[in-house]
This record gives C-alpha cells, sequence and structure tokens, in this order.
C-alpha cells in the first residue's frame, strides 16, 4: 500500500462530498447524485488501498472491476461495511 495513494482518494472523496453539499437539491439532484457516486466510489478506492486488497493509483481502474474481483459488500440496515 502506498499511504499518498490512500490520502489522495481520501481528499478526492471529501472534495465531491463538499461540492454535492454544496448544490441546491431543488435546481441539481442529478449533480448531487454524480457527486456522492464519486464520493463513496472514491472512498472504497481508499479502503481498498489501505487494505493491502488492491494497488490503485488515483485516476486508475474502476470500482466495479474491483468489487467483482476482490470484495464482498455487506448492507446490514443503514449500516455497510467491506469484507475482504
Amino acid at each position: 500500500m502506498t499511504e499518498s495513494w490512500f490520502e489522495e482518494w481520501l481528499e478526492k472523496a471529501e472534495e465531491d462530498y463538499t461540492v454535492a453539499s454544496s448544490l441546491h437539491a431543488d435546481r441539481t439532484p442529478g449533480a448531487i447524485c454524480f457527486h456522492c457516486q464519486q464520493c463513496v466510489e472514491k472512498w472504497l478506492k481508499a479502503a481498498l488501498v489501505k487494505h493491502g486488497v488492491a494497488t490503485l493509483e488515483p485516476k486508475t481502474s474502476s470500482c466495479s472491476m474491483i468489487w467483482s474481483r476482490n470484495t464482498t459488500l455487506v448492507l446490514t440496515g443503514s449500516r455497510m461495511s467491506l469484507a475482504f
């Protein structure tokens, strides 16, 4: 794992969250959904890098490809966790 890649994924996720939070739901719902999806995808990539499941340089590999090969998403009520 490269710690700087982990930090970069988290920074990028935070940027998307900030953008989504600043938009008006009544005027730009599609943009809010897009940035929320991007935030979650980047957070998941950070988690994969942090746990050594994948070596992902920022701006590489789609989350769906990684997801199907390396992890299981566990949803319990309103909580989400990753199983490696």
